[in-house]
């Protein structure tokens, strides 16, 4: 397994909601990625940062993971399980 972590920043005057309505506009897209074994969607409100936290089964299945518009995710931060 691994574990894949993205989060990106927020722009100025985006409210919760909306933050939240992106998260389920996007929702039904992750489930259908019969590679990814989990999504959590990430919120900071201080911090104004969004993002997820991705289980895959292995490296390569990561790898191949894409989000939802198609764009491949280059920033991983990843631990193997030993």
């Amino acid at each position: 397994m691994i574990t894949e972590l993205v989060l990106f920043n927020l722009p100025v005057g985006l409210t919760r909601a909306q933050v939240v309505a992106g998260m389920h506009a996007t929702a039904a897209a992750w489930r259908a990625n019969t590679e990814l074994v989990r999504k959590n969607y990430l919120y900071d409100a201080a911090n104004r940062q969004a993002g997820g936290a991705y289980l895959w089964p292995s490296v390569e299945a990561a790898q191949r993971g894409t989000t939802p518009h198609g764009v491949h995710v280059s920033r991983k931060c990843t631990a193997r399980s030993r």
